[in-house]
């Protein structure tokens, strides 16, 4: 009898002081701090942390999203590919890492015929970068690229009319997005052509840059979509 009250009160002693560090330290490690820059209530199912190596998943409410805006999703400086939900808006989905981290939410208004170049200002090097042209259906302008060296950065194109099952109509806004991705290091630069049948023609430059981890930078550079004639003087007399 007296060994099986020894074996009671270890067996005692040992639930107490689990349930002493479960309650300390947590079923799945340390949680970490997530910063939605203010916005926090845009964003269905976010918490303020998460376990380390969980799995996250939160949705960029539906209505909060406006046809006519570009949404850019940052965790840190690493840029998220969020897909979309008809019923919730954009999914957000990463693996919590073992530090706090900010999530940053960037917006910018595409009802524009003006280039939207969504790298940020400063130069900053991504694993796919994207420029974003505004058009529409029935006259609106139709995009083309010319790369000088194509062998350093591809490009691909798409339509995005800000929904699934689009409608095609007369006027219908849509955006024409160029998808770069590196493939080897180096410089180069690109023209894309804005062509339309009752528009102005015009042109836009940019500088690619790709460094030896293949991650691609833009840079707009200075174009002259209007010339000016120049008169040559008179001959004196």
């Amino acid at each position: 009898m007296g060994d099986r009250r020894i074996l009671r009160k270890v067996v005692c002693i040992i639930l107490i002081g689990g349930v002493f560090v479960l309650s300390f330290f947590g079923c799945g490690g340390q949680k970490y701090k997530v910063d939605y820059q203010g916005e926090k209530d845009s964003f269905e199912n976010a918490k303020d942390s998460y376990r380390a190596g969980a799995a996250v998943k939160i949705y960029y409410k539906y209505i909060y999203i406006a046809t006519d805006t570009d949404y850019t999703f940052y965790l840190d400086s690493e840029r998220l590919n969020p897909s979309y939900d008809d019923k919730k808006g954009f999914v957000i989905s990463f693996k919590m890492p073992d530090h706090n981290v900010k999530l940053t939410v960037e917006h910018h208004n595409s009802m524009i015929v003006e280039p939207d170049i969504t790298d940020a200002p400063e130069k900053r090097f991504e694993k796919e970068a994207k420029l974003s042209f505004h058009s529409f259906d029935g006259g609106g302008p139709e995009y083309s690229v010319k790369i000088d060296d194509p062998s350093i950065v591809s490009c691909a194109s798409r339509r995005d009319y800000g929904k699934k099952n689009h409608e095609v109509i007369e006027g219908a806004a849509y955006n024409v997005i160029f998808t770069l991705k590196g493939l080897k290091a180096g410089s180069t630069e690109m023209t894309v052509f804005a062509h339309s049948p009752i528009m102005e023609d015009e042109e836009y430059k940019y500088r690619i840059e790709v460094n030896d981890e293949l991650m691609v930078s833009v840079q707009e550079l200075p174009t002259e979509n209007e010339t000016t004639a120049v008169e040559e003087p008179e001959p004196e007399t």
